[in-house]
């Protein structure tokens, strides 16, 4: 929107998923924002988002399930690859990467990662209990300070899983689990 309003003329997005911050879509516990007014959760925030960039996935700037895998910069180009496997090049002028974070999929479960003895990333742990028939366990134990750690915490223990959460600092999040099964374990470092 803030580029549209800048008077950019040609705007292209490419979005790898098949839609757009897949990542709120599983951050429906604790809401963010700089004053209480205005504090959403994760879901509620990409409603709102979803609903402003509407116009532009349906004018064709924003294009998802495209995962771009090549960018030739003296040439102005970005080779990507649509659902279908199609080879498809956009010649730009100016070029904004935005890559987030990509994983590099493993496994028999199409999980990425290495897993030594069922250690997983939390990351990895948000998306089975969201989008994959299987959970990481009966008992879970989340080693990191964030408030997405804390997300994929309730999460579980919405699915039916024993959880602590073990942090590096001290945190807020007394306040989230004062009803809630999760042990909470904080300023520990494991050795």
């Amino acid at each position: 929107h803030e580029l549209k309003r800048a008077n950019v003329d040609s705007l292209l997005l490419l979005e790898a998923r098949n839609e757009l911050m897949y990542t709120l879509t599983w951050m429906k516990h604790i809401p963010f924002g700089e004053n209480e007014s205005n504090r959403l959760t994760g879901i509620e925030f990409k409603e709102k988002l979803d609903k402003e960039s509407k116009e532009f996935i349906e004018t064709g700037d924003i294009i998802t399930g495209t995962r771009a895998f090549n960018i030739d910069l003296p040439n102005h180009t970005v080779y990507a690859r649509s659902p279908k496997g199609e080879k498809l090049n956009f010649n730009y002028h100016t070029l904004i990467l935005a890559v987030g974070a990509t994983q590099i999929v493993y496994g028999e479960n199409l999980l990425p990662g290495v897993r030594p003895g069922r250690l997983f990333t939390t990351y990895q742990v948000g998306e089975m209990l969201e989008h994959y028939p299987f959970l990481p366990g009966k008992n879970l134990i989340i080693y990191s300070g964030s408030e997405y750690t804390l997300e994929v915490a309730l999460s579980a223990v919405e699915s039916g899983i024993k959880c602590a959460v073990v942090t590096p600092r001290e945190t807020n999040f007394h306040e989230y689990l004062q009803s809630e099964s999760i042990a909470l374990y904080e300023e520990c470092i494991l050795k």
